[in-house]
């Protein structure tokens, strides 16, 4: 029996690839780990949206994106 299993769901909808990643571990007491993907299907992937509903923790990964001549924004999360 292996102790861990990976599982991604992916459909791509309108420019934005949106997925399901489901992680099954088997070690002391059988946890599982699901997780919401929202990411552009851009040569450019400049950021990514995550979302794991059971800790309630959404996160924007980023690359250096400009919001002004002096402030960039990278990588953000929020529980």
């Amino acid at each position: 029996m292996p102790s861990e299993l990976f599982l991604k769901f992916r459909k791509e909808i309108e420019g934005f690839r949106i997925g399901l990643n489901l992680e099954f571990y088997n070690a002391p007491n059988n946890e599982y780990q699901a997780k919401w993907v929202l990411k552009p299907l851009a040569h450019d992937r400049r950021w990514k949206l995550i979302y794991e509903p059971i800790h309630n923790d959404v996160r924007l990964l980023s690359k250096k994106i400009p919001i002004t001549k002096f402030l960039n924004l990278q990588g953000c999360g929020h529980q």
